[in-house]
């Protein structure tokens, strides 16, 4: 368990900011919810917004996913295929970013070639963030061409260059991260490195193992590269005693302005009846933010990063938090979240900083702290990490960020009547 919230920390790197007044994040919609799609083609689904009072194309990407709930990989030296590829499965999802949802339409005006439509809403009735309108389509119409492509991922050189922000991989973990205003653009490095110390204690700690991110070996299995997301898969491993290794797989997706890594959590034996218990600390090293000032639910100490541990910063890091952002001297803040469902949810987690003037440590260091695993129970639980970069320093809105993030807003789908034969077609 430790190994693979280990992980989900380690594989992160943080991204780039969304531009001011578009809802963040993405969301999804899985074919368990989406009837009118189920059994027809992948490559037949198309997905548009209304802007304007007319239906107009969006990036979108449907994603298949394998009977375990694995992202299918295009390419890879170990891709994950679906039992079913190019039919959409109730666990296979359509993606989209929710700077692209538009305005309520009118079903009249969609394509007469669908049997049916589906309306999406994202978010609550009363304040909605948009609807998009979804149907298989036959024959289907080519994508659009200038529609935007907002991530990209490079296999021989294991980097991911999105809209806002570009980071590489040194080994298992990122080691470079720039923050961009276009894809592709050179950018100074933000970033030493992502650090990890994890200890398990067996037995009321009579046994005791400890590991950090030296110890995490790994081998990329596939990847997939879409106009809404890259996901990259690779699974990893870390040495134990008399031979073992402990296991497990990590799913990393990068959209246009954040990144997020999920994780499954298989927990056989619970930690109580060994009885054991552990605890994990995962940061990010920053080269230099100083002058940033650390925000969390609570509010914000006085002192700003500048080298120096305070009893305010040491006093911050005493409380129970699901997510903390760094404002930075610029106007940006870093938001990092950290969702667990199920038992994970027992844990106690706080918030790691190290505000240090030595060269050799980040300034700051900045992330979690995970410890109290002899509350879990058994059976199949998942966590995932989140980070996004927001253009405000505001605490009202870099807390509504990290709301969306933590409980990101169900898409409500309700399935429209097909359009009457002499219905407007939808605008390019």
């Amino acid at each position: 368990m430790l190994l693979r919230a280990f992980c989900a920390f380690l594989w992160l790197a943080p991204p780039a900011p969304a531009e001011a007044g578009e809802p963040p994040g993405a969301s999804e919609v899985a074919g368990r919810s989406a009837a009118p799609l189920l059994g027809r083609p992948t490559a037949s689904i198309r997905v548009f917004a209304f802007r304007s009072g007319l239906p107009r194309p969006i990036p979108f990407q449907v994603d298949e996913r394998d009977r375990r709930h694995h992202w299918a990989d295009d390419f890879g030296s170990q891709p994950v295929r679906d039992e079913t590829p190019g039919v959409f499965d109730e666990n296979d999802v359509v993606a989209f970013m929710n700077r692209d949802l538009g305005e309520p339409g009118d079903a009249a005006k969609l394509s007469v070639a669908a049997p049916a439509w589906i309306e999406v809403r994202v978010g609550p009735p009363e304040a909605p963030l948009g609807y998009v309108y979804v149907a298989s389509l036959d024959p289907a119409p080519p994508p659009a061409e200038d529609l935007p492509d907002y991530s990209r991922y490079d296999p021989a050189t294991d980097q991911v260059f999105a809209d806002r922000y570009t980071v590489r991989f040194g080994g298992p973990l990122p080691t470079y991260l720039a923050i961009v205003r276009q894809q592709g653009e050179a950018g100074p490095n933000v970033l030493n490195g992502v650090r990890a110390h994890g200890e398990a204690r067996i037995l009321a700690g009579l046994f005791r193992l400890v590991r950090s991110e030296k110890d995490l070996l790994y081998a990329i299995q596939g990847y997939r590269d879409g106009p809404v997301r890259a996901i990259r898969s690779a699974k990893y491993w870390i040495r134990l005693p008399l031979g073992f290794k402990a296991r497990g797989r990590v799913e990393l997706l990068f959209y246009r302005d954040f990144v997020e890594a999920r994780a499954r959590v298989n927990i056989r034996i619970p930690p109580r009846l060994v009885p054991a218990d552990g605890d994990l600390t995962a940061y990010f090293d920053f080269r230099d933010f100083s002058g940033a000032r650390v925000i969390g639910p609570g509010g914000a100490p006085a002192d700003l990063v500048d080298g120096l541990m305070t009893a305010a910063k040491r006093s911050f890091t005493d409380r129970a938090v699901r997510w903390s952002a760094l404002a930075l001297p610029g106007g940006q803040t870093f938001l990092l979240t950290v969702r667990l469902e199920g038992s994970l949810q027992r844990l106690d987690q706080r918030l790691y900083l190290d505000d240090s003037a030595d060269p050799a440590r980040g300034k700051p260091g900045f992330g979690f702290r995970l410890s109290g695993i002899n509350r879990l129970d058994t059976g199949e639980q998942e966590l995932a990490v989140a980070a996004m970069i927001l253009d405000t320093g505001a605490e009202s809105e870099v807390s509504a960020a990290a709301s969306l993030l933590l409980d990101p807003p169900r898409p409500a789908v309700t399935v429209l009547k097909a359009p009457a034969p002499d219905a407007v077609q939808p605008a390019r």
